[in-house]
């Protein structure tokens, strides 16, 4: 009987997953705007990327990653720094890409007195 129990969970939490990750929301926005844009060939490899990271997480969740964060605090901490720095560098590429577009535009940098240069590798 324990055993039964136990399937019958996992099959309604497979059921809730697989609804949640077939369900439009922005990966899978994100992957018809580069089918639409790119191809086929690139939005399968943003599928696979993305399939891939939610089996990480899946993976992590299953393993009781969480416990292991909060027992370790610095462990929790160097994460944490990770995250932020990842953050920042993404608002930093996002900026680049900003400016880099309003230049092609003609319509100036993103900073005032900012050119960017050196094919959009430049900055201020």
């Amino acid at each position: 009987m324990g055993l039964a129990w136990m399937d019958a969970n996992m099959a309604a939490a497979f059921a809730v997953y697989l609804v949640g990750t077939a369900s439009p929301g922005p990966s899978n926005l994100a992957i018809m705007g580069v089918a639409m844009e790119q191809g086929r060939s690139r939005a399968l490899s943003l599928a696979a990327g993305v399939a891939l990271g939610s089996v990480c997480w899946g993976v992590f969740a299953a393993l009781g990653f969480a416990e292991l964060m909060r027992g370790s605090l610095a462990l929790a901490w160097c994460l944490k720094l990770l995250g932020g720095a990842y953050l920042l560098y993404l608002a930093w590429q996002s900026a680049r890409q900003a400016a880099c577009a309003a230049d092609a535009a003609g319509k100036g940098g993103g900073w005032p007195g900012c050119r960017m240069d050196r094919r959009c590798g430049g900055g201020c």
